[in-house]
């Protein structure tokens, strides 16, 4: 639950990518559904009206249930989207769907193909026909959808594809019409087209995937100083598949990488946390397994672990005229490997479609690490993960003595406005956008938390000491 993410959705403008339904009418919603992905992807609000005024869903959970069931059986072709449940802090609620940029166009709701206009959603014409069928035929032109030369079925795991299809169909994001066939699911999974495995099989399933494509390997490797010409503890190349190289490194995480033990402040009780979230580490795997570019024969994936930081790099690069900011913010789901990110969406080792890089922010605040930080350039893009005894002690060194003076008189749970910081600190202590400041270097500590927007903006302090 984020109150802030849950004022700043109902304070968004209508507009080609969010729109606001008062009722979770389901035909209307996949009417929207399908006209997001037949464009660039968007974001459903249901529960409010187009002025952000809540109009209130009744048993919303239900509710979300039977949109999920209506889209998966009524829109056409296959595609990937979630609906959640955000909570406001009086426990209002609202239903968001997340809809991605679709891959399959024309997507179409009982024989209608539907399209953005000015931000509503209409019937589409001949020339978005024309637009879409282009997309459509860009789309077939990706690596990962083309045919994996020479590939049979003794080289993919017909297992790991069964233990899946098990899986999705209980997580219930789609039922496969014979799921005891792993042929018929990869073609289900558009994975087996024309009687040809794609390159996308290969990555996800393959028995040894980097006998083919020698950039699907992952290295990991641990070190016990920054410092060059230093002994290496561990290393290893893995040449397993995306289900296997995550299940691997996260065994290789958790056996290698140990607790900090902590007293939490006025309690005797040892409280042994992670170094890491592993929740966000694991989420920094799938993110970098997703998004790597392996149509690049000099591509790769790779993770070190330093004493005091984590660093995970892939051969992606962000979309086009993103920045790192865009990565903190509601975003468009926009994959690299549509195909990849589909199987793993509906195998649920994704929830949250455009949100997994805010989760990971999240997390890390709550668990009292630095704020992750990615940077992308033309060989690819970085996340790393600063550990939590680094985070303690750069924030110590970073906070001046007004935040220090603050911080006395709040607990965990408080919540605190610019003015009222500014009241503590007295009468022209300092101006409006230093206090800003103050507080938002503070969140970047994760010491607080900013909840809301503009005039509604506060923050709250965490349970984390000094």
């Amino acid at each position: 639950m984020n109150p802030g993410r849950f004022a700043n959705l109902l304070a968004a403008d209508e507009s080609e990518d969010h729109e606001f339904l008062s009722s979770a009418d389901k035909p209307e919603i996949a009417k929207t559904v399908c006209a997001f992905l037949n464009g660039m992807g968007g974001r459903i609000v249901v529960g409010a009206d187009s002025t952000g005024a809540l109009t209130p869903i009744a048993n919303p959970d239900d509710a979300a249930s039977q949109v999920e069931d209506y889209l998966r059986k009524n829109v056409l072709p296959v595609a990937a989207w979630s609906a959640t449940i955000e909570k406001s802090d009086d426990d209002a609620t609202i239903l968001v769907i997340d809809v991605p940029v679709g891959m399959a166009k024309p997507y179409m709701i009982h024989g209608r193909i539907w399209c953005r206009r000015a931000g509503a959603t209409v019937p589409a014409e001949p020339d978005d026909l024309s637009r879409m069928i282009q997309d459509r035929i860009h789309s077939d032109e990706r690596w990962e959808r083309r045919s994996a030369l020479g590939i049979v079925d003794d080289d993919l795991d017909f297992d790991e594809v069964l233990r899946a299809a098990e899986e999705i169909e209980k997580g219930g994001r789609y039922q496969f019409a014979k799921p005891r066939e792993p042929v018929l699911v990869l073609s289900e999974l558009s994975l087996h087209v024309a009687g040809q495995y794609t390159n996308a099989a290969v990555v996800l399933f393959g028995k040894n995937p980097t006998a083919v494509f020698p950039q699907t390997a992952v290295r990991i490797t641990l070190y016990e100083t920054d410092k060059r010409g230093k002994e290496i503890p561990f290393d290893e190349v893995l040449d397993l598949n995306l289900f296997g190289t995550l299940g691997r490194l996260v065994e290789i995480v958790h056996s290698k990488v140990g607790v900090a033990a902590e007293f939490r402040h006025g309690d005797w009780q040892r409280d042994d946390q992670p170094v890491y979230p592993f929740w966000s580490l694991r989420e920094g795997f799938i993110n970098g397994l997703m998004h790597r570019d392996y149509s690049s024969p000099s591509g790769g994936m790779s993770v070190n672990v330093y004493p005091d930081r984590i660093t995970i790099w892939n051969s992606g690069a962000l979309p086009k005229d993103w920045k790192q900011s865009d990565l903190m913010k509601d975003h468009p789901s926009m994959p690299r490997n549509p195909d990849i990110a589909h199987v793993c969406f509906l195998r649920r080792y994704i929830d949250k479609l455009g949100r997994g890089t805010q989760l990971i922010v999240e997390e890390c605040q709550r668990a009292g690490l630095r704020r992750p930080d990615w940077t992308s350039g033309p060989t690819g893009t970085t996340l790393t993960f600063v550990s939590k005894q680094k985070s303690k002690k750069s924030a110590q060194q970073a906070l001046n003595q007004r935040q220090l003076a603050v911080l006395e008189k709040l607990s965990a749970g408080d919540r605190w406005t610019v003015a009222e910081y500014l009241d503590t600190l007295g009468e022209d202590a300092v101006s409006e956008r230093t206090a800003r400041t103050d507080l938002n270097r503070l969140v970047q500590a994760g010491l607080m938390v900013r909840r809301g927007s503009g005039k509604n903006t506060f923050y709250e302090r965490t349970d984390r000491g000094l």
